[in-house]
C-alpha cells in the first residue's frame, strides 16, 4: 500500500502547486481503486474483445488481470473473408460480395471510455499508444476507414475503434496497447493474432514417395524413408486415431504415403483403391504456444472432381462433373475426424487423405478420374460441433 499511496500523493502535489504532469507520473493501474485521481479528473479504460465477430467469437475480456494475462484472440487478416481474390489486410471496405461469402469478422472490437468527475483543470488528451504489435485502427469492423490518428478528446468518451492484426504474433499477447491521460498510463490490454500455414506440401512430405518405398527416391528434410507416425521420424503426430488410420491405409508394399504398389482385383490379392496417392499434410499454428487460450482448429476439405467413361458395349463417353462451391469455407469430402490430428503439438497440426475411388474396372472399356482438393483449416474460439 505504500506504492500506492506516494503514487496518489505525488500526482496530487503535482497537480495542485502546478496544475501539470509531474515528472514521473507512472501509476500502478492494477491497484487503483478510487475516482478521485487525479484532482477529481476521470479514469480512462480499455476494453477489448476477442475478433470472429459473429463466428465464435466477439466476447469481451474481462475488465481485470485477465485482458493482460490473457488476451483477446483473433486471427491474422491475411484471408478472404468476403472471397475477392484480394487478401483482407491488402484493402479496405471488407464486405461480402456474394451469398457464398461473408462481411470482415476478424478486427478486435476496442472501446475507450471514463469514468469518475471532470473538473475545469482536467487535461483533454487520451492517447492510445502501440507498445508492440503489427496492427492498425479502424472505425468500423470491416475497415471503412482507418485512423491514423490515436489522440483523443476525452469529452468524447466513450468511443470505440476496431484492431486489425496485420500479421501473425510472434508470440502469444504481443500485441500490447496502453491508453494515456495527459501522458499518464491508465490501462493496458494485450492481445493474441493466430494464423496456420501449410508446412509440407506437393513434392514434399506431403508426396515424399511416387512410388513406394523401395524406387531410389530421396526424402526431403533428412527424414527417413516411409517416416512411422508417433516415432521420432514424425514425433509431433500423437493422435492415435490419425496414427491409426495412416496405418490401415498403407499400399499393399506397405507404403504409408505415396502411390505405392497398386494390384487389380482379379489379382487374387486385396484391391488398392488409394490410387490417388496417401497424402499427409502438415499444418504449422503461429504461434506456437497457444497455452492459455481457447482456440479450436477443424481442417476442411473441398473437391471438384470429374469421371470420364465407357461401359463395356456402350456408345460415347458418359461424364459426371462435380465442381467446386462458391463458397470456399465449405467443406463438401469431410465426412470424418479420424483423418486429423487438431491437437496442436509444438505448433503442429495434420491431415492425411488417401483419395480413390473403387472400381469395376473390368466392366469399363475406357475410365478416367480426376480430382482436385483443397485443405483449410477453420479457426474458431468456441469448440466445433460434429457435423
Amino acid at each position: 500500500m505504500l506504492r500506492k499511496t506516494i503514487s496518489i500523493l505525488l500526482f496530487l502535489w503535482g497537480c495542485i502547486l502546478y496544475g501539470q504532469t509531474p515528472v514521473n507520473p507512472k501509476i500502478d493501474r492494477i491497484e487503483r481503486t478510487s475516482y478521485d485521481f487525479p484532482c477529481n479528473c476521470p479514469l480512462v479504460n480499455l476494453t477489448i474483445y476477442n475478433g470472429l465477430d459473429g463466428f465464435s467469437g466477439g466476447q469481451e475480456i474481462a475488465d481485470n488481470q485477465n485482458e493482460e494475462n490473457i488476451g483477446a484472440v483473433t486471427l491474422a487478416n491475411l484471408n478472404d473473408t468476403n472471397g475477392d481474390g484480394i487478401p483482407d489486410n491488402q484493402q479496405s471496405n471488407i464486405v461480402s460480395t456474394s451469398s457464398d461469402n461473408r462481411d470482415e469478422l476478424d478486427l478486435m472490437k476496442l472501446k475507450i471510455s471514463s469514468s469518475g468527475n471532470m473538473a475545469i483543470v482536467c487535461p483533454v488528451d487520451v492517447t492510445l499508444n502501440v507498445v508492440s504489435g503489427a496492427i492498425t485502427f479502424w472505425d468500423t469492423p470491416t475497415k471503412q476507414n482507418q485512423i491514423t490518428n490515436l489522440v483523443f478528446n476525452v469529452n468524447t468518451l466513450p468511443i470505440t475503434v476496431y484492431i486489425e492484426a496485420v500479421a501473425p504474433s510472434a508470440s502469444v499477447r504481443d500485441i500490447e496497447i496502453e491508453v494515456l491521460y495527459d501522458g499518464v498510463v491508465q490501462d493496458v490490454v494485450k492481445a493474441t493474432a493466430i494464423w496456420v500455414n501449410t508446412k509440407i506440401e506437393d513434392n514434399n512430405l506431403a508426396v515424399f514417395k511416387e512410388r513406394g518405398v523401395n524406387t531410389g527416391n530421396s526424402v526431403p528434410n533428412g527424414l527417413p524413408d516411409n517416416p512411422v507416425p508417433g516415432s521420432s521420424d514424425l514425433p509431433f503426430l500423437d493422435e492415435s486415431n490419425l496414427i491409426s488410420f495412416i496405418e490401415s491405409a498403407k499400399a499393399q508394399d506397405n507404403s504409408r504415403y505415396g502411390a505405392g504398389f497398386h494390384v487389380l482385383p482379379n489379382s487374387g490379392l486385396p484391391f488398392d483403391n488409394l490410387h490417388g496417392g496417401r497424402i499427409l499434410i502438415e499444418f504449422e499454428v503461429v504461434p506456437s504456444n497457444l497455452q492459455g487460450l481457447d482456440v479450436f482448429f477443424d481442417i476442411g476439405r473441398r473437391k471438384e472432381r470429374e469421371t470420364a467413361s465407357i461401359a463395356n458395349g456402350s456408345v460415347g463417353v458418359q461424364t459426371s462433373p462435380e465442381f467446386f462451391s462458391g463458397n470456399a469455407e465449405l467443406a463438401n469430402d469431410d465426412l470424418i475426424h479420424e483423418d486429423e490430428d487438431l491437437q496442436a503439438n509444438n505448433g503442429r497440426i495434420y491431415s492425411f487423405d488417401g483419395p480413390g475411388k473403387m472400381v469395376d474396372i473390368i466392366s469399363h472399356d475406357f475410365l478416367i478420374n480426376k480430382w482436385h482438393f483443397q485443405e483449410f483449416v477453420r479457426v474458431q474460439l468456441e469448440p466445433f460441433q460434429p457435423n
